[in-house]
């Protein structure tokens, strides 16, 4: 392969690779074949992954052309390709570094008329997806307050990030309730397909179809990227470890960099030999499969299993048809979104008044005239230190019965420390 620089390829000892205990210099310096890179938080696992990168490129001569990274977030893809351009130059704008939708945008822009999509399909975001969801719901004459758009379009999300069609969905359909859903799934791609759009879990399900159903396609990616890495595989759904594994097959130069030590809730899927088990259900010598970097898979025996048993209280949150359970200290990253027709209970603080309990709406106009989520604009009135939303009700008396719950049980007031501001 021809370098792309004037001198050649460095030598092994290249600058590169100044600063790098043993084992990252062994990660970075790995030329061909699978890789996997498992470290923990602060153990410089992407500032790995950005130097096995530069060293491909400027050290063995691979052609930022033949590279795909992919990372989590538009922000972090942006940030590898500047620390690569600042050690191998503008040539590193020849790369592919995104995140997977990213990626698949590129993809389905050139060939997704392979499966009925114009080149400028529309993409919906979460409210439109949502939104559509609830006209199938009206025009399949079910009942919205049986069959919340938001809880039947997480349910086919969730469907969709397991690589389920609605075919595949319905014959798995246990109850009324998801056989329900299942028609509704049917109906919401078929309207998508009509009007040219796709939703963000749809643009990887279609480009591991169009890779499955046009070889051809998928042949021109593989040979065009002869390295793929992928930080934070931890996080990686089934449809983007098939991506993966597709695209990785021909040059089997796949590099996946994870954190082993991510904690993993109840009810985490597992794919075993006998297969797919919650975590809690795994058992020593239960054969777990995982990614080989190649085109398959590979499997290991369970030697010992750790439970992290705990005694102490458990908090089980309710959202989007999901059960999410953990401990009061286990942090689990959210957005929270305004409704309507929703109340938040909150506990509030203030360095020089104190705590105190109290509600709001969700939303509020704030005193510029925007309208902001409720406690925001209450902590901003307040001047509160710090907010926790203790509730999320359905109703003004069901807040109003949890503020006072919380107020006799512990002691804590619910007067306001001013009056500052409208509408309080």
């Amino acid at each position: 392969m021809t370098s792309l620089f004037d001198d050649g390829p460095s030598r092994p000892n290249s600058d590169l690779l100044e600063g790098l205990n043993p084992v990252q210099h062994e990660a970075v310096t790995h030329a061909e074949g699978p890789l996997l890179i498992i470290a923990g938080a602060g153990s410089g696992k992407t500032r790995v992954l950005t130097q096995r990168i530069a060293h491909l490129i400027r050290d063995l001569g691979v052609s930022p052309f033949e590279i795909l990274a992919i990372t989590f977030t538009n922000k972090a893809a942006g940030e590898m390709k500047e620390r690569v351009a600042a050690l191998v130059g503008p040539v590193a704008e020849k790369m592919w570094v995104s995140t997977f939708h990213s990626a698949c945008v590129r993809i389905l822009r050139r060939d997704g008329s392979r499966l009925g999509f114009p080149s400028s399909f529309t993409i919906y975001d979460q409210s439109d997806a949502e939104r559509l969801t609830g006209y199938c719901i009206r025009d399949l004459g079910l009942d919205p307050k049986k069959f919340p758009s938001r809880s039947v379009h997480s349910s086919i999300s969730a469907a969709k990030n397991e690589g389920l069609d609605p075919a595949s969905f319905a014959a798995r359909a246990g109850s009324i309730f998801d056989r329900k859903i299942a028609e509704v799934f049917v109906d919401y791609q078929a309207r998508l397909l009509k009007a040219g759009a796709m939703d963000f879990d749809d643009l990887l399900t279609n480009t591991v179809k169009l890779f499955r159903e046009h070889p051809d396609v998928l042949e021109t990616y593989q040979r065009r990227f002869r390295h793929v890495l992928v930080d934070e595989y931890q996080d990686t759904n089934h449809v983007q470890n098939e991506m993966v594994l597709m695209l990785g097959a021909q040059h089997h130069n796949v590099c996946v960099v994870g954190d082993g030590d991510q904690c993993l809730v109840l009810g985490t899927q597992i794919a075993t030999t006998r297969g797919t088990v919650p975590a809690e259900e795994v058992r020593v010598g239960d054969e777990l499969i995982g990614s080989d970097g190649r085109d398959g898979a590979v499997s290991g025996t369970v030697s010992a299993v750790w439970p992290g048993e705990y005694e102490g209280p458990v908090v089980t949150a309710f959202a989007g048809g999901k059960e999410l359970t953990g401990t009061p200290h286990h942090i689990v990253p959210a957005r929270m979104e305004a409704d309507p027709g929703k109340w938040f209970v909150y506990l509030m603080f203030r360095s020089d008044r104190g705590w105190r309990v109290g509600q709001t709406k969700s939303i509020r106009t704030d005193s510029r005239g925007y309208r902001q989520l409720g406690y925001r604009v209450r902590a901003a009135q307040e001047h509160a230190d710090a907010l926790w939303v203790l509730r999320v009700c359905g109703t003004q008396a069901e807040a109003s019965y949890w503020e006072e719950y919380f107020s006799v049980a512990y002691g804590i007031p619910t007067t306001c420390f001013h009056a500052q501001g409208r509408d309080l």
